[in-house]
């Protein structure tokens, strides 16, 4: 790809309609999802192809026949350093400690661009608020300790705790941001 910035290849992309292929690991997964969220908030078409597991798409790429993916931290990372391929940008809201000069997708040009996996606990809808509290105050103890930082660290994950409410609030943002991709992308279930 004759690229080296998300700016200079969305301006590729829009001379090239359709004629860019990404992987993803599956209709519906994150990563399809976050590269038709990218093509809807930067006015390009491209075409995607569906793997059985991001593995396979993953070592398309590594072999040419696909010109992007959007990709796990962790296992594009490796790839990333050995110069096999090239970071555009990262999806989340900041960047990352292990890569601090690639810069987010959203400060190079697409505002608001965050695609990422969460992870949270869920407990039944009926425990009392003690118990919530209780478990809340442990996770956010845990997410502290240095060699958990360290290990998430190393997953390519970064830790945030919050609280039952506001995971609440992230669930409902996130049912209507990618309830919106879908629509707008057309994607149906197979």
């Amino acid at each position: 790809m004759p690229v080296n910035n998300v700016q200079e290849f969305i301006r590729y992309a829009k001379d090239n309609p359709g004629k860019l292929f990404y992987g993803s690991s599956g209709i519906g997964s994150t990563y399809h999802l976050g590269a038709e969220m990218f093509a809807n908030m930067t006015k390009t078409q491209l075409s995607h192809v569906p793997y059985k597991g991001q593995g396979p798409a993953a070592q398309d790429l590594l072999a040419g026949h696909l010109q992007l993916m959007f990709d796990a931290f962790n296992s594009a990372v490796p790839n990333i350093k050995a110069g096999r391929v090239k970071a555009l940008g990262i999806a989340s809201n900041k960047r990352h400690p292990e890569l601090p000069d690639l810069p987010t997708i959203s400060e190079q040009g697409v505002p608001g661009y965050v695609t990422t996996i969460w992870i949270a606990f869920f407990l039944p809808a009926k425990t009392p608020a003690s118990i919530v509290d209780k478990m809340n105050q442990d996770l956010r103890a845990i997410l502290q300790r240095p060699d958990v930082k360290e290990r998430f660290t190393k997953l390519g994950m970064q830790a945030s705790a919050s609280s039952s409410h506001d995971l609440d609030t992230i669930l409902k943002q996130e049912l209507a941001l990618w309830t919106k991709v879908v629509k707008e992308g057309n994607i149906k279930a197979e």
